[in-house]
């Protein structure tokens, strides 16, 4: 799980993601990567945004 959300962070410094893009780009399961997803929302380290990507709160 550490590398998944090292990666989804790594990921949300460049620029906003969809869910779908981030995991195209990044070599896990998805459904792991969905719930890191959730974790990071739960605990509001990421945004989504109207267009609903996702981008990290202190960007």
């Amino acid at each position: 799980m550490k590398k998944i959300y090292f990666g989804i962070i790594a990921l949300l410094e460049e620029k906003e993601h969809s869910s779908r893009e981030i995991t195209e780009k990044l070599n896990f399961s998805e459904n792991h990567i969905l719930q890191v997803l959730r974790l990071l929302l739960e605990k509001e380290a990421l945004a989504f945004t109207a267009t609903k990507k996702y981008k990290l709160k202190h960007l």
